[in-house]
């Protein structure tokens, strides 16, 4: 019996996406606490919130569980401080633990784009090209940030 091995066959466009879902983390990741070197006003409340609803199951108005946070009065969308406290609890209250759910949903984007286009056009060098192009465009940026109303802009 003639036993060569497991033979594994893997795409091109396989290797590529993951050198761009690579070059994307390091585009997000790279001094993510520390760039912009302060939290936003949004993103200290959204920390706040978070590490209180973590620690008391309140948010800074009293409110238990909210779906919509009083936080300057301007109503956010509570569901990224529900993301931002698994952080918190792993990381401690810091810049890096409130704005990692924004660069994870980030490379997420990227990955999304890949399929997207490659099911609307059946051609994955295009489709590796756009997550090429997304991973260096406007989620960059902002994929680094916490802003709740982010999260449907790029998610």
């Amino acid at each position: 019996m003639n036993n060569r091995g497991l033979k594994v066959k893997i795409k091109k466009s396989s290797v590529f996406l993951i050198l761009i879902l690579l070059l994307a983390g390091l585009l997000r990741f790279w001094h993510l606490g520390e760039v912009p070197p302060s939290p936003d006003w949004d993103e200290a409340a959204l920390g706040y919130n978070a590490y209180s609803i973590l620690q008391t199951g309140k948010d800074e108005y009293g409110a238990r569980w909210p779906l919509i946070l009083r936080s300057f009065d301007d109503y956010k969308p509570a569901l990224y401080v529900y993301l931002v406290i698994p952080a918190i609890k792993i990381f401690g209250l810091n810049t890096f633990a409130v704005r990692l759910p924004a660069a994870l949903m980030g490379i997420l984007a990227v990955l999304l784009t890949y399929f997207l286009i490659k099911e609307l056009f059946s051609n994955s060098q295009f489709a590796i090209r756009n997550a090429l192009i997304t991973s260096f465009c406007w989620p960059s940026p902002l994929g680094t940030c916490s802003f709740p109303g982010w999260l449907l802009k790029q998610r």
